[in-house]
């Protein structure tokens, strides 16, 4: 008997990583995270590289002490009616001179 297993995984695509659906969900960005991670960002590129790289859409920015900086991409949401339940997104973070310094999924579950 074999048993073939599917991954859920797929490779950094941006055209497919900049689709947003409704509510600005985006329904590719959870399949491609982990190439994200792994692969494309990597420590001292710049907020351009990345921004180029990730683009604008469904993200949005912090600022912390001195001169630090967060991107936050929207990776999945999982709602219970009108109620958020799940949600995760992408970290970036860049030092004050912008650039990049870590990346991280972060994960809110209520369930």
């Amino acid at each position: 008997m074999t048993i073939t297993l599917v991954s859920c995984q797929r490779s950094f695509n941006k055209a497919q990583w900049d689709v947003v659906e409704d509510m600005n969900y985006p329904p590719y960005r959870k399949q491609m995270v982990n190439d994200v991670l792994e692969n494309q960002l990597k420590a001292g590129m710049s907020y351009s590289e990345v921004r180029d790289l990730l683009g604008e859409l469904a993200c949005n920015m912090e600022k912390a002490d001195g001169g630090v900086f967060v991107l936050n991409y929207a990776v999945d949401e999982k709602w219970r009616g009108i109620d958020p339940v799940y949600r995760s997104w992408l970290e970036i973070t860049f030092s004050s001179d912008s650039l990049l310094t870590s990346a991280r999924l972060r994960e809110v579950d209520s369930r």
